[in-house]
């Protein structure tokens, strides 16, 4: 548990985790070896993957940000990709751009990051670029240390003294690194650019910012504001209305998704359904998604659907008619 007053996000950050799409790769690696022990992922990304995961410490970093995110999931000295890291292995199984992130990746990284103990810091860079906006990125990065949130997540003290050597011109490497993982990550995302050495907000991340402003939470309509952030027209999906198209994804993501046991895991289901019909201009929430389900099993299109530990929903059986 965080001490009293302390800020809620991660510390641990240097620019070799800001590339989105370097995180997708591991995914991928796990994804295709399924259970693997922290020294053999380090061996594989050395080997197939390449450079930054040359230096182990790096693979780790990704692993450790990975792992409070919700991609994956670590049981003793094993790594599997959790339900949501499963979803982006098979949302990503297309080619493509190398450096350019998918509008399908984009959005899965939009609802991992927000929805997660890195939703504050982002938040917070966020607002401070929308508030000195058109000032020098040199000034941006000062204005964010300077925050309490900023000194509540990393020391004080050393913050102090990296904010002196930057009122001397120099950007310190601390900075360049906590600052700069989160900079790429909000520009991998859309989010903001970085023009002539300033760094401003697209429209949409205008938009989103002043949507949450005040709230604490908004997981329930985290599609609703990926939409809106990421700058694409969407409508509300209708079950009778978009049955069709709903039912195409769901049965699609039910098969991705099955076990030998013919069970097909829940939550992975839903990310991959929620993100392919949002990037297809229809937008449903976890919550309605759940709805849908049971519409689906009173119609007799999903067979089953087990609870798990928690009593909440975690897989479903299709009818075998289906």
């Amino acid at each position: 548990m965080p001490k009293k007053n302390q800020a809620i996000g991660i510390s641990d950050l240097t620019s070799s985790e800001g590339k989105l799409e370097r995180f997708t790769k591991l995914c991928k690696l796990l994804g295709s070896e399924r259970r693997l022990t922290r020294d053999r992922i380090v061996a594989l990304a050395k080997k197939r993957i390449g450079s930054p995961f040359h230096n182990e410490k790096v693979t780790e970093r990704h692993l450790a940000i990975m792992e409070k995110i919700g991609i994956i999931e670590k049981m003793d000295d094993i790594y599997v990709l959790s339900s949501e890291g499963k979803a982006l292995y098979e949302l990503t199984a297309q080619v493509r751009k190398i450096g350019e992130l998918t509008f399908e990746e984009r959005i899965f990284y939009f609802k991992m990051l927000f929805t997660s103990i890195t939703k504050d810091q982002l938040v917070k860079l966020l607002e401070i670029i929308r508030d000195h906006e058109g000032e020098e990125r040199k000034r941006i990065i000062g204005h964010f240390f300077r925050t309490n949130f900023a000194k509540s997540l990393w020391n004080r003290r050393v913050i102090e003294r990296n904010l002196i050597k930057l009122e001397e011109g120099q950007i310190p490497s601390f900075f360049r690194n906590k600052f700069g993982c989160m900079e790429m990550w909000l520009r991998d995302l859309g989010l903001i650019r970085n023009l002539n050495g300033k760094i401003t907000l697209n429209s949409g991340a205008r938009i989103f910012i002043t949507t949450i402003s005040g709230k604490r939470d908004f997981k329930d309509e985290i599609y609703e504001l990926a939409a809106v952030a990421l700058e694409t027209r969407a409508v509300e999906a209708d079950y009778f209305k978009h049955r069709d198209k709903i039912l195409q994804v769901f049965k699609e993501a039910c098969l991705l998704f099955r076990t030998h046991e013919n069970m097909s895991d829940i939550r992975a289901i839903r990310t991959f359904t929620c993100i392919r019909l949002l990037a297809r201009g229809l937008k449903i929430e976890e919550k309605q998604f759940d709805e849908i389900t049971k519409e689906l099993w009173r119609e007799g299109i999903i067979e089953s659907i087990m609870t798990g530990r928690n009593g909440k929903p975690a897989y479903v059986v299709l009818s075998e008619s289906i």
